[in-house]
């Protein structure tokens, strides 16, 4: 990378690092009143600032795409601003060879939100829902049937969890088994459930079946529990499917068809964490192309305003593709990939109209 090529990443990651701290801190100010109405029991101011730390590299993740586009957007805007790119197109240096420099900056971006999403947003996500949930229970774990918990099918047994720690011990662990006509059998209820050499024990259990016209109740203190969910997959179960790794997606997925659910929402959000690279520069794409096409000469707050709407319409139209992919029938790799094509399409289409 040569000095003109520094000095445009210089400026685009200024901007990008600006728009940061900003849309951040706002998301962040906001988010928090919105947590202090939840104090509670156990959970106070201080768990409240610890949860809105634990939950930054999430938010951060969720607007990668936004910043990158709109840091280029400014950043690229500046120099126009500037006079500089005429100087630079005047030296020689191309349109493209501009873009490419800008390309090249937004790659560590790239590799940033790559790092997040893989590595840091699930174990900080997981550990920052977990701990409010419990804390928020105040020791009083609920019973299944409420807004609050986790469910579970296996075969025919639906199985629902009223809290999960990140070590993995389950509260509150609610099964109901049904027989091949789909009749209801019996209903356990076991306030915790460890996993100890590699198997679930199940404690303080009272089960209630149900024989004939009549319910047989007994207690147990303590059972083996016959189940193929590892420890492993319960960060997948706790957390929704955009917070969690690409393997963990992956593995979910797989386990989910061989149960015979669902796994549309998982396979789309493995592929959209797939394409987010791709999709940032696009969207990066287009905002170079938006500066050297008919935002050139306008007014920063102009840029601003037609960044965040371009943003949030590439947003929208990601979420929109969920519900399209399961009632037309469409691929998820195809649904998560469309709406990157698009942004890449119109961004080329644009910046070759500005020549």
């Amino acid at each position: 990378m040569n000095t003109i090529e520094r000095y445009i990443a210089k400026v685009v990651f200024s901007s990008f690092a600006a728009l940061a701290l900003i849309i951040l801190g706002l998301d962040l100010l906001f988010s928090f009143l919105s947590e202090l109405g939840d104090t509670r029991n156990q959970y106070q101011f201080i768990d409240a600032m610890m949860f809105m730390l634990m939950t930054t590299p999430r938010r951060l993740y969720e607007y990668l795409p936004l910043l990158a586009m709109i840091g280029a957007l400014v950043g690229i805007g500046r120099l126009a601003n500037n006079s500089e790119l005429v100087i630079l197109r005047a030296a020689g240096m191309s349109t493209y060879r501009i873009v490419y420099a800008v390309m090249k900056a937004a790659f560590f971006l790239m590799l940033i939100g790559f790092l997040l999403g893989q590595l840091v947003v699930p174990v900080s996500e997981e550990y920052a829902q977990t701990n409010k949930a419990i804390k928020m229970a105040d020791g009083k774990v609920q019973l299944s049937g409420k807004k609050r918990g986790f469910w579970h099918k296996e075969n025919t047994e639906f199985v629902h969890f009223s809290l999960v720690e990140p070590s993995g011990r389950l509260h509150g662990v609610t099964r109901y088994r049904f027989d091949d006509s789909k009749q209801l059998t019996s209903i356990e209820y076991s306030k915790r459930a460890e996993y100890q050499e590699n198997q679930w024990i199940l404690f303080n259990t009272e089960k209630t079946e149900f024989v004939e016209n009549k319910t047989k109740t007994e207690q147990i203190d303590e059972q083996i529990w016959e189940v193929s969910l590892q420890p492993a997959l319960l960060s997948v179960i706790v957390l929704k499917p955009d917070y969690l790794a690409m393997t963990d997606l992956y593995s979910l997925s797989s386990y989910l068809e061989e149960q015979g659910l669902d796994a549309s929402a998982f396979q789309l959000s493995f592929w959209r964490k797939v394409y987010q690279p791709l999709a940032i520069g696009a969207l990066v794409l287009i905002g170079i192309s938006f500066v050297f096409g008919p935002l050139r000469s306008v007014a920063m707050g102009t840029r601003l305003f037609y960044g965040i709407i371009t943003g949030l319409s590439f947003k929208y139209l990601q979420d929109f593709m969920g519900p399209a992919a399961s009632v037309f029938g469409i691929e998820a790799w195809l649904a998560a990939l469309l709406p990157t094509v698009l942004c890449a399409f119109l961004g080329w289409f644009m910046l070759k109209r500005a020549g």
